[in-house]
């Protein structure tokens, strides 16, 4: 859609620039809140939400905006709504892993119109649009080909909750000797990406929120991946537990499902 091509560039800016405040905190963190579960928020978050909440407010003041660090609120998806998550991977970025991301996504009518990632430490930016494709650093990118588990690269999230870290640790189990190899990454939204790149084949993940869905479902879905609840239902970026993959993966995944 050319009308929003104006958008496209404001969010690849306003990404771009949040992610060089947070290179600018890395070296002095501060811990301001403790979110629980092991969980926490610096000063860098504050300071990259401060800049994005701002700098949309200040384009689009009539916009809805929904952030991590203000937590879940009453919004309609069918009205333009930002949705911001200010730093994904605090844990990596406290500890000087350069595996962290800044998010940003744009949904109107109902569906997300725009997803941007960026990984400043790496230099990755992931981007689409509906309907335009996705892309990394401007070149566009596939989920892979991969038809067979023992063919499939599997990267999931950890769990502070000893409820679905058992629940997760039996899907797990039940693939172990199926996959190629599982892995943790510790910043869910860079490792969504990286099956958007083909880098990985699919995902499984619990305990998200809106912020942690809106731009994968975007990048995902426009890269050819497929982003369903669990049980294969539709994906719906207000629930907490999703499976993402190539695709051609999709129905042996859930097959395994404990």
């Amino acid at each position: 859609m050319k009308e929003l091509q104006p958008t496209v560039k404001f969010i690849e800016q306003i990404t771009r620039k949040a992610g060089r405040i947070l290179l600018k905190h890395q070296g002095s963190i501060v811990k301001v809140a403790d979110r629980g579960s092991g969980d926490y928020t610096t000063q860098a978050d504050l300071a990259s939400e401060n800049y994005l909440v701002t700098a949309v407010k200040r384009r689009f003041p009539d916009h809805q905006i929904l952030t991590e660090e203000e937590g879940i609120k009453e919004v309609s998806l069918q009205k333009p709504c930002w949705i911001i998550d200010p730093l994904d991977g605090t844990r990596n970025f406290t500890f000087g892993i350069p595996l962290w991301v800044v998010s940003v996504a744009f949904y109107d009518q109902g569906e997300g119109q725009i997803g941007a990632i960026f990984c400043p430490r790496l230099n990755e930016f992931f981007l689409a649009q509906k309907g335009q494709g996705a892309t990394l650093n401007g070149q566009p990118i596939h989920v892979s080909q991969k038809s067979t588990l023992d063919q499939a690269f599997l990267v999931t999230n950890y769990f502070y909750s000893p409820e679905a870290a058992g629940k997760n640790t039996a899907w797990l189990n039940s693939l172990s000797g199926r996959i190629l190899a599982a892995s943790i990454l510790n910043c869910s939204l860079l490792e969504i990406c990286y099956i958007a790149a083909g880098r990985f084949d699919a995902g499984l993940y619990r305990g998200g929120k809106p912020w942690d869905w809106a731009a994968v479902k975007v990048i995902m879905e426009e890269a050819g991946g497929v982003m369903t609840k669990l049980d294969g239902k539709a994906a719906d970026i207000f629930y907490p537990d999703h499976l993402f993959n190539n695709g051609v993966l999709h129905s042996a995944i859930l097959a395994t499902k404990p």
